[in-house]
């Protein structure tokens, strides 16, 4: 790659969910690094999907008419 050609770069960082995080009221811990924020959504995000029942996600998808 030259320095003439340009990637277009995919940033999937929740900009909105860490800013709303630093000014609100009800969360209790406050993460001021976006790393350590980034690491917290991505575990937390995990769980979730840990936890979902798969044949009851896709059976949803299956009754969602386009």
């Amino acid at each position: 790659m030259t320095t003439t050609e340009k990637r277009p770069t995919k940033i999937s960082f929740p900009f909105g969910l860490y800013l709303r995080q630093l000014f609100s009221a009800d969360t209790y811990v406050r993460f001021i690094n976006p790393f350590s924020f980034w690491r917290r959504y991505r575990i937390n995000h995990l769980e979730t999907c840990g936890e979902l029942d798969t044949v009851e996600y896709l059976e949803r998808c299956h009754q969602i008419k386009w």
